[in-house]
């Protein structure tokens, strides 16, 4: 299934062309942005970004995505690694609706570490704060930060809005203890969410992946099955770029 995510988005790009992109350029313009959507990639030997991107725009219709303010961050550091062509030609491609970012100087306070480890944690939480910002400065109701390897799955955004887009939550003071109760707690209080848990987690019983898993997920396999053979396909054709996965992820 993995190597199936990476082959069928490498063909979908190979084809996506000028008349597509402007289509969506079009609709990108349409009215105000309700999320915005940061994905930090690096150059990888497998190429994540093709599947992270394709999966994002064949799940989602064109006036969907003109709600989303997209930025894709190149944030390689590894020294002869910074210009990969993937990056640029993404860059070619969707430049009309989706904004692309180059943060690959070193931060200062983590040039001077020897540790290679060290420096790249080091990197990562300063990339994630400057995304954040970079968000916040958008002034959208939601920002998403994401790494390239994530598949969010078909109809992700709507599906975020009805999972996070609620008056309180019900949380975890300490997530490793699994005899924890859930407290409720309202929206202006929960700064950051994590979308995504282990099924396997002690507090699933307890928190919303649960519910979405037992409520929305089973709908969710109901429509992908009901289109799929709308138009003479079989479900597992379909099952790999479509649906969450039940068992190991929430949302994402």
């Amino acid at each position: 299934k993995h190597d199936r995510y990476v082959v069928d988005n490498m063909v979908y790009w190979s084809r996506f062309n000028a008349s597509q992109a402007a289509r969506y350029a079009q609709n990108s313009t349409a009215g105000p942005k309700q999320l915005t959507l940061v994905v930090l990639t690096v150059n990888r030997y497998i190429p994540y970004l093709s599947v992270f991107l394709g999966a994002l725009i064949r799940g989602h219709t064109t006036n969907d995505l003109a709600q989303l303010d997209l930025h894709v961050v190149n944030v390689e550091r590894r020294q002869g690694k910074v210009k990969y062509s993937l990056f640029d030609d993404f860059r070619k491609k969707l430049a009309s609706f989706v904004s692309f970012h180059d943060w690959t100087d070193q931060y200062e306070e983590s040039a001077t570490l020897t540790d290679s480890n060290k420096q790249y944690y080091a990197n990562q939480r300063k990339d994630y704060i400057r995304a954040l910002k970079l968000c916040q400065s958008k002034g959208t109701s939601y920002c998403l930060v994401f790494e390239d390897d994530a598949v969010p799955c078909a109809g992700f955004l709507k599906k975020f809005q009805r999972y996070v887009d609620l008056t309180e939550y019900r949380v975890f003071a300490n997530p490793d203890d699994e005899d924890a109760k859930a407290e409720v707690v309202s929206r202006d209080q929960v700064g950051v969410m994590k979308l995504f848990n282990s099924w396997n987690d002690g507090h699933t019983s307890e928190g919303l992946s649960r519910r979405y898993a037992v409520e929305d997920y089973p709908r969710d396999q109901a429509l992908d099955a009901y289109e799929a053979k709308a138009v003479g396909r079989r479900m597992e054709e379909i099952q790999h770029r479509i649906s969450p996965s039940r068992r190991s992820y929430g949302l994402v």
